[in-house]
């Protein structure tokens, strides 16, 4: 489904600020993945539960 995978960030620049910047998007990513496969288990649970 698109819109559903898990992005990784690019890294851009060469600097410590640049490497800063781009573990806090990864950090930001995990999270948005994170809470769309807990999303995707729990409507699986539901389903299961209907059949």
């Amino acid at each position: 489904m698109p819109g559903y995978g898990c992005e990784e960030p690019q890294l851009y620049g060469d600097t410590w600020d640049d490497a800063g910047a781009y573990i806090l998007a990864l950090k930001r990513e995990l999270r948005i993945c994170a809470g769309r496969l807990d999303a995707v288990i729990k409507w699986r649970r539901v389903v299961e539960r209907k059949q």
